[in-house]
């Protein structure tokens, strides 16, 4: 179900910029005076490793995952507001046809800022952000059971966890760098499923499905530099705290993507997410229960099409 979803929102996407590019092209003039700007881009990528009486040992293994991305931006002489919508999705799975395939990557951020220019300059803004972010389908940590058997024990879903900052402040921007620092931010945390909410899950209380973190500040930095020809990083980091808590519990978000471009049609990216939340307990790699830094890593190589932008 989730992964239909998540195909219907790729399909969206394209469309969605393929019709705003129809609707610019009426006429150069309209064109040249449309404050908006929109992009689009959809990723496949895919590997397979078959062995069949493979002296040397080892397991077969098929994996896939699905990305999609669009951002509309509309900008004015005194004023801009940017949208993105980013989705992933992947599943693999080792041995053979009877293994079940499992999630290996699973996100939805989307990303609203509004920025008001000030000073007369076009460096210094008044921002409005809003940031949710959430993922389509179930995930699992396996476990052994007093037998030996693996089982699956649920740990999240759709909107379990879901995470929504808001924050108001002032804000840099230079060519590809831009800091945000905001003493107005709230953080709300989302556990919309029954059985987690009653286990007191991701730092929400137990039987409620929402947290609120209503009085706090946040700092948000973004980076997005062409290191040399098609070579690109691209980095984003937002670290929350609230007022009460004396900046004794700062939460982290930290995302970074290094793109290679082969053509136009292949490239090679290696991407980073680091996430820390002082309320979210995990079973440590070492048995032991608390908070941790969540790190996750991947490397991927396949198709990516970017849609023109159009104005």
């Amino acid at each position: 179900m989730r992964t239909s979803i998540f195909l219907l929102l790729c399909f969206f996407c394209a469309s969605s910029s393929l019709s705003f590019a129809q609707s610019d092209d009426n006429s150069d003039s309209t064109r040249r005076a449309s404050p908006w700007s929109k992009q689009a881009s959809l990723g496949l990528n895919f590997s397979q490793v078959t062995l069949s009486n493979w002296a040397g040992g080892g397991q077969s293994s098929i994996s896939i995952t699905g990305l999609a991305s669009i951002n509309i931006k509309r900008e004015t002489e005194r004023s801009s507001w940017q949208n993105s919508l980013d989705l992933a999705y992947g599943q693999a799975r080792q041995g053979g046809s009877e293994r079940p395939f499992r999630k290996t990557d699973d996100q939805i951020i989307l990303k609203s800022n509004y920025s008001r220019y000030l000073f007369g300059s076009r460096h210094w803004k008044f921002n409005a952000n809003l940031d949710l972010r959430t993922q389509f389908d179930q995930g699992f940590r396996y476990e052994k059971d007093p037998l030996g058997n693996e089982q699956e024990v649920l740990i999240s879903r759709f909107m379990a966890p879901g995470y929504l900052n808001t924050a108001l402040g002032i804000s840099y921007k230079t060519d590809g760098f831009s800091a945000s620092l905001s003493p107005l931010s709230s953080k709300f945390t989302f556990v919309l499923d029954d059985t987690l909410s009653q286990q007191g899950a991701y730092g929400v209380e137990a039987g409620k499905k929402v947290r609120a973190q209503a009085a706090g500040i946040s700092l948000q930095l973004n980076a997005d530099y062409e290191i040399m020809e098609n070579l690109r990083l691209k980095s984003s980091f937002l670290a929350f705290s609230e007022y009460k808590d004396q900046f004794q519990e700062i939460d982290v978000f930290w995302e970074n993507q290094l793109i290679f471009k082969v053509n136009k049609l292949f490239n090679a990216t290696v991407t980073t997410n680091l996430i820390y939340d002082e309320d979210v307990e995990l079973k440590r790699d070492d048995g032991t229960i608390g908070p941790a830094t969540q790190f996750k890593s991947a490397i991927n190589i396949g198709v990516l099409y970017t849609l023109p932008i159009t104005r």
